[in-house]
């Protein structure tokens, strides 16, 4: 059965975890139902808080990474979400803030919570061109969709201007490395002359990083390229994203 396109839009973001108990594949796989970052990579590691457990993220843009925080030792506890506020009436500026207390019962509703937070503050900024600091916009966001199903939902109908592009390359047969680097390279020159945002050569240093790092297996006459470890794990080069998958590669294009 063929995936669906929001997962092949996830399948070429890079994730790695170190939080106990959640590894790369858990990630992705609690992640699948919501809208990628494209362009950017998500990493999840332990927050280790000295009196209480709370919620802490953050949205690396000159690294393009969003970073998710999960309280070590967990346990379930109420936090206070602001999601409006309004400015008091006079001259002094003071606001009045309206807020939710939301109880966090596992990690997954943690990772969910924080990912979509941070995700929105990357809409903003990489779609809208806006200012991304928008607490009680992202917080909004986060809380009408963290615990909902999410399979069926259109995200550029609710993302104005969000539709991650991408295409598959698929071969038939032998493949070996250096047909992988050079159908990159000649796909970035494409890229590149088509007017893309596109780092002329990053495609195949990323990959030859991919293979050095995690070593990589042909399987001759067969439709899939394996790397040793998670094979969906993705090299991510500036706006072009790379994952190998069976029977071919994805590319993104945003």
């Amino acid at each position: 059965m063929p995936s669906s396109p929001l997962r092949r839009a996830w399948s070429i973001v890079p994730l790695r975890s170190r939080v106990t108990g959640v590894d790369a594949d858990t990630l992705r796989q609690w992640l699948a139902d919501l809208p990628p970052p494209v362009g950017y990579g998500v990493s999840a590691r332990p927050l280790r808080y000295r009196q209480a457990p709370h919620l802490a993220a953050f949205c690396w843009y000159e690294d393009r990474l969003v970073e998710l925080q999960v309280p070590e030792p967990f346990r379930a506890w109420d936090e206070k979400v602001y999601i409006r506020a309004r400015r008091k009436p006079g001259r002094r500026l003071a606001f009045q803030w309206f807020s939710q207390t939301i109880r966090f019962r596992t990690r997954r509703e943690v990772l969910r919570f924080l990912y979509l937070h941070e995700f929105y503050h990357w809409y903003l900024r990489e779609v809208r061109g806006r200012k991304a600091a928008a607490e009680t916009a992202c917080d909004r966001f986060a809380l009408a969709h963290f615990r909902a199903r999410n399979r069926h939902v259109d995200w550029s109908s609710v993302l104005p201007g969000y539709a991650p592009k991408y295409f598959r390359v698929g071969h038939m047969g032998t493949c070996t490395p250096s047909d992988v680097v050079a159908t990159i390279g000649a796909i970035e020159r494409g890229l590149l002359e088509s007017g893309a945002k596109v780092q002329l050569g990053a495609g195949v240093a990323a990959a030859f990083f991919l293979w050095a790092k995690k070593g990589i297996r042909i399987f001759l006459n067969s439709l899939a390229i394996h790397l040793e470890g998670n094979f969906r794990e993705a090299a991510l080069t500036g706006r072009t994203g790379i994952a190998v998958a069976p029977g071919g590669f994805y590319l993104n294009r945003s």
